[in-house]
């Protein structure tokens, strides 16, 4: 995988950190770029699907999100964890709501966790819901919102 902005590839390192090593410390910024002219679609959900190759014990699930309001990246409303042996039937095990308000226009990272018992899964599944278009009050007015996702932890 090529660099942004550098030449190479990534290390080890780089991988293993992410981007939200990057974002935090200000050394990237994650960008959107879409066409000004024409609504080229932007989805109202995430559903990502998550195949650990065999049935294991799972206790935790978190993802993360950044949101740099001003230029439409803005954390989910709210996002939803399943697990599952066979990729077919999905049990909620959590859901957290966001608590970050959309007028903070910095850069921020906002991770959603989920705790439970332990239980065999071979399958996890996140669901990332938008806030849909931004409010009146927000620059973008009436824009859609989009989200930027790091990483998901299953352990």
């Amino acid at each position: 995988m090529e660099k942004f902005f550098e030449s190479g590839v990534l290390s080890d390192e780089e991988i293993i950190r992410g981007l939200r090593a990057a974002v935090i410390s200000h050394s990237f910024i994650p960008v959107l770029v879409s066409a000004g002219s024409a609504e080229i679609g932007t989805s109202r959900l995430l559903d990502a699907v998550i195949d650990l190759g065999t049935i294991q014990k799972v206790q935790h699930v978190e993802c993360a999100f950044y949101q740099l309001a001003f230029w439409l990246s803005i954390v989910p409303e709210k996002v939803e964890f399943f697990v599952s042996t066979d990729g077919k039937e999905f049990e909620k095990v959590g859901s957290v709501k966001n608590t970050l308000p959309i007028d903070q226009y910095d850069s921020y990272q906002r991770d959603f966790i989920v705790d439970f018992k332990p239980v065999d899964v071979r399958y996890v599944r996140v669901v990332a819901h938008t806030i849909g278009n931004t409010p009146e009050s927000h620059p973008g007015a009436g824009q859609p919102a989009r989200m930027h996702i790091d990483e998901i932890v299953v352990e």
